[in-house]
């Protein structure tokens, strides 16, 4: 029988699968538990793309009439008894890939979408972003589909304010989890680009919606970045609890390992209950994940250097009004300047994001000077 229809025990103080034959192993790695008529059962996850097949499967083996509560993690339990369908496959699409079509045929650098959703004017890079807050997005998107015209990139923003991602009312996502923050679709729509679609576009660069493209002539950094890599900056760890910042990550095509540090990231709540609230509630959900993947195995990870890809535009650098707390504690040789790459106007509210992303589109053509650099 296959590992994931094992028991779960505890083996002096060690956690530890049972397999149906009597064979033990330790119990580690991504797994969802059930109590199945009082007996723990493990469910183990190794991709996301076959999580809800092998869930079914794992249903299918189960004795008739049995009794299914969702054990562990508790972040992934949205019912802890009832229909054991219901129990198994809620639990198990938190740990799936979003059930969509591909976008690669949005992608494929031949049929770019009406009213220049995507700008297709060449083969090399790919530029995506998703938002569910148009004030924000307004200011980042003007600025990347200016960018990206200028030398020849693609370009793809998604509507993210319904139940899923839209692009020119085609609909990719019809549906994330509800136990899954919206956060984690970044790694979901990297790994789909590099695996089925984009297929035109040999570079993929995620960019959150509060990221403002700064050096117009600048080509992107990313370009020089060796095949089959996942590369985002380093952020110095008194600015932040996290050693790098995946507002901006870069996908390069070419083998395997970049999708691989993909799939880990988004199993990586359901390695250990302590980051199962990754899903929602703790951490900085995507951020965090992708630390864990690349602590389990680095292969195909890049750390740049702090200002590669992004520099902050922090309420520190810039304190709006709608911000009082000003917690971001930058040095002025870590605060945004005129001539690095992009902005991340991170920390503060949504109107409070937007009108500083908005001083920086007036800072480029010319209509206000901004200061970057004073502190409070």
């Amino acid at each position: 029988l296959m590992r994931w229809f094992g028991l779960l025990l505890a083996v002096a103080g060690q956690p530890v699968e049972v397999d149906l034959d009597g064979s033990t192993h330790s119990a580690r790695g991504p797994r969802l538990a059930f109590d199945v008529d009082g007996v723990l059962r493990a469910l183990t996850l190794a991709d996301p793309a076959r999580v809800l097949t092998e869930a079914a499967a794992f249903l299918d083996a189960l004795p008739a009439g049995a009794r299914v509560k969702c054990a562990w993690p508790t972040a992934a339990c949205e019912s802890n008894g009832g229909d054991a369908a219901a129990v198994i496959l809620g639990a198990a699409a938190a740990a799936a890939w979003p059930a969509v079509a591909s976008v690669g045929n949005l992608t494929d650098g031949r049929r770019p979408l009406q009213h220049g959703t995507l700008q297709v004017h060449g083969t090399r890079l790919l530029v995506v972003s998703a938002s569910d807050r148009p004030e924000v997005a307004r200011a980042s998107w003007t600025s990347w589909a200016a960018y990206a015209r200028t030398h020849g990139y693609g370009f793809l923003p998604l509507d993210a304010s319904g139940t899923g991602l839209v692009a020119e009312g085609v609909a990719i996502v019809g549906q994330l989890s509800p136990l899954r923050s919206a956060h984690h679709l970044k790694l979901w729509l990297l790994h789909d680009l590099l695996e089925s679609g984009a297929s035109a576009y040999q570079t993929i660069v995620w960019v959150d919606d509060d990221v403002v493209a700064t050096s117009m002539a600048t080509p992107h950094p990313a370009l020089a970045l060796a095949e089959d890599t996942l590369a985002v900056d380093a952020l110095p760890t008194f600015v932040a609890r996290e050693p790098f910042n995946t507002g901006v990550v870069v996908a390069t095509r070419g083998g395997d390992r970049a999708s691989s540090l993909l799939r880990r990231a988004w199993l990586a709540p359901f390695a250990t209950e302590r980051y199962s609230c990754l899903l929602r509630d703790c951490g900085w959900w995507d951020n965090t994940a992708l630390g864990l993947a690349v602590d389990a195995d680095a292969a195909g990870f890049v750390l740049l250097p702090y200002g590669s890809l992004q520099a902050f535009w922090s309420p520190l650098t810039f304190c709006g009004t709608e911000w009082t707390h000003c917690e971001w504690v930058q040095s002025l040789a870590l605060a945004w300047a005129p001539g690095d790459f992009a902005a991340h106007a991170g920390g503060g509210s949504p109107r409070d994001r937007a009108a500083r992303m908005t001083l920086l589109l007036r800072d480029r053509r010319g209509e206000r000077r901004v200061e970057p650099r004073r502190l409070l």
